[in-house]
């Protein structure tokens, strides 16, 4: 896996999201004992212009809050983007936020942080 990092701006468009996501009140659901998934009806229109500074405007994306020992899993002919919100190692990659992993296996990972995954065309599918 190799880290990547956003620019600059797009940085500052994650920290706004990431402070959002940590507001009292937000609304997520459990999907595990150690994953919860934003479900707030305002997070689209949070996230959208992050999305559009990374160029994954019409990709499938999520915000999620983790809790301890986690998966993510892989959708057939999707790779996940995995961008924290705070600092975290992941198999030996120490990543900050701004950085970001490309998952092309399911991925499981044991962190207390919030993130985003954005779902993309596996990397030999990609047009």
């Amino acid at each position: 896996m190799e880290r990547r990092t956003i620019s600059a701006e797009a940085l500052d468009k994650l920290r706004v999201v990431a402070d959002w996501f940590q507001q009292p009140g937000i609304k997520v659901k459990t999907i595990s004992a150690n994953m919860s998934k934003c479900i707030d009806p305002a997070r689209s229109s949070k996230i959208a212009p992050l999305l559009v500074e990374l160029g994954h405007r019409d990709k499938g994306h999520s915000l999620w809050r983790l809790s301890g020992k986690s998966v993510f899993y892989k959708d057939p002919g999707f790779d996940n983007l995995f961008y924290p919100f705070a600092p975290v190692e992941v198999d030996g990659t120490k990543l900050e936020p701004g950085d970001f992993l490309r998952f092309v296996e399911d991925k499981p990972l044991t962190a207390e942080l919030d993130c985003l995954i954005i779902c993309v065309p596996e990397i030999d599918k990609e047009s």
